[in-house]
């Protein structure tokens, strides 16, 4: 069915028997959402609100919703709708213990996605320069297979009211667009509209209500449940692109062969 969060109706009908809903529709190029914040909001923020409301309705079970860590300590219009979304969804769950369970999975970029820098270096390493913003930014990059791991992990392990955060490896741009081409040059064009040089997973706000787990995060809403296994983490934790463990060039190459762009 083709529609829009932004149409009640049409989600209505969409989501008539439906029992698990995976929410992930959004705006989500920065640069644009920057030039049209209200547009971002519309989609984002009461498109999220449209999807609680009809969840509700038709006694939907489960939403687990898609978000990004450009919601942590946001600086752009982006970043400030996906906070928003997850705070309507983790205040949805407190309100209604009863009805739909919600929860957000929070993970860095999705590696050749719409948009995503690593076709457009590609392309550009073929015919000619590989342009790069700021050479030393930072980004978590994860595969379609552990963001897919992540939603099945929340389903079936979720409390609800939680936040998930799968570990991701993070790497710098230069090193991205080497392990792309050793050969092609590199042109430096300066930060696009509302771009952060380093992104963060977590906030330090969030270090009383985090728990470290294998293979992922969880931010609960409030206190952890009992029944929780989690590290807690210390009081200086925060989840970040810049001081994470980097990739090299030749590790960032074979992740890149991993999920079929090389």
């Amino acid at each position: 069915m083709i529609g829009d969060v932004r149409d009640l109706e049409r989600l209505k009908e969409a989501m008539q028997g439906v029992s698990l809903v995976f929410h992930t529709a959004a705006m989500k190029h920065v640069h644009l959402v920057e030039l049209n914040p209200i547009e971002a909001h519309k989609t984002n923020v009461v498109g999220t609100r449209n999807i609680i409301s009809v969840a509700r309705e038709c006694g939907v079970q489960r939403v687990i919703a898609n978000s990004t860590d450009k919601a942590v300590d946001p600086i752009n219009v982006y970043g400030n709708t996906k906070f928003l979304m997850e705070m309507e969804l983790i205040q949805s769950n407190r309100e209604n213990p009863v009805g739909p369970r919600f929860d957000v999975i929070r993970h860095g970029n999705l590696m050749g996605s719409k948009g995503s820098v690593i076709p457009l270096f590609i392309q550009q390493a073929r015919h000619g320069v590989m342009t790069l913003t700021s050479p030393a930014m930072t980004r978590f990059w994860i595969g379609e297979q552990d963001l897919i791991d992540a939603f099945h992990r929340c389903l079936h392990t979720s409390h609800g009211g939680e936040i998930h955060v799968p570990k991701s490896p993070a790497c710098r741009i230069d090193v991205l667009a080497e392990a792309i081409s050793h050969d092609a040059p590199q042109e430096v064009t300066g930060p696009r509209l509302g771009e952060k040089q380093h992104e963060a997973l977590t906030s330090i706000h969030e270090r009383t209500r985090l728990r470290e787990h294998e293979t992922h995060l969880v931010v609960h809403s409030d206190s952890p449940p009992l029944a929780d296994l989690g590290i807690p983490v210390n009081d200086e934790f925060q989840l970040r692109s810049d001081t994470s463990e980097q990739l090299d060039s030749e590790e960032m190459r074979q992740l890149l062969k991993s999920e079929g762009w090389l």
